[in-house]
């Protein structure tokens, strides 16, 4: 697995670098309207953080801007020093989204091989780097399973074996639990937070679960509602490896209900 750091973030500048980036827009009626206003942020590789807020704030659109999916009207962004768009092109994202995309015809084998098809890689290496990633997240032995033979939580393993396949220096996701029940959510924390220590990947994850930004990040982004501002950066000081037993300790909740006092003092 390339660039493995064992989750903590290298020395060196930013992976991700945002100076004072705004984004405007008009709606269909002519309106114009400002979802993101003055956001500086930094990243270090390796490093996991998540964006939280009300909803509307922006929190995907910081997202789809990091990845050059849009492009700011407003100050600059630089990852790994240079424009998104030279990242994308040297295909350094990896997404996973709230919904896993797998297509359905496909098996678990040939979805987490998509992006490797796609880019030309010949089919031995194809299937031993995702034999690899599948041991990782404990899907080996349902290589030849169909989407639908899959659970949910299942389901989006495979969506981050696809993600992770081309070794991205960062992976974006986008509500990856949103849908799942909470059992299953805390198991895919355990298992994201497993496969962030094995591969060393810098992870950008937003969220709209409290608890669940503050078991998984060193830091917490916690935005304002629209325009969606970066009104604070959390520090999360908790032991790691974590353990589903810190969610009960004091500074746990101390954390949970600091960033919800800062979201519910912005309003909906």
């Amino acid at each position: 697995m390339a660039g493995a750091t064992g989750g903590v973030g290298a020395p060196g500048g930013p992976i991700v670098r945002l100076e004072g980036v705004g984004l405007h827009y008009r709606t269909a009626n002519g309106d114009l309207l400002e979802a993101v206003r003055k956001a500086d942020l930094e990243i270090v590789p390796g490093e996991f953080v998540s964006l939280i807020g009300p909803s509307g704030c922006g929190k995907t659109t910081i997202l789809k801007l990091i990845s050059n999916l849009l492009a700011p009207t407003q100050g600059r962004i630089l990852v790994q020093g240079e424009p998104p768009s030279e990242a994308k092109r040297r295909r350094q994202f990896g997404f996973v989204f709230q919904d896993s995309v797998l297509l359905p015809w496909r098996t678990v084998m040939e979805n987490a091989t998509l992006l490797l098809e796609i880019v030309g890689i010949e089919r031995d290496r194809m299937t031993s780097k995702v034999t690899e990633l599948l041991g990782l997240v404990g899907l080996r032995g349902f290589e030849g399973r169909y989407p639908h033979e899959l659970s949910g939580g299942m389901r989006q393993r495979v969506s981050m074996v696809r993600a992770l396949s081309l070794d991205p220096a960062i992976l974006l996701m986008d509500e990856p639990f949103g849908a799942l029940d909470e059992m299953t959510r805390d198991r895919m924390n355990m298992e994201l937070l497993r496969i962030w220590e094995a591969t060393g990947t810098t992870i950008v994850f937003v969220t709209h679960s409290i608890p669940e930004a503050v078991f998984l990040s060193q830091r917490v982004v916690v935005m304002s509602a629209r325009p969606g501002q970066i009104k604070e950066i959390v520090p999360i000081d908790l032991p790691r490896p974590r353990q589903v037993q810190v969610k009960d300790s004091v500074p746990f909740i101390g954390y949970t209900r600091r960033i919800r006092d800062l979201i519910n003092g912005m309003g909906e």
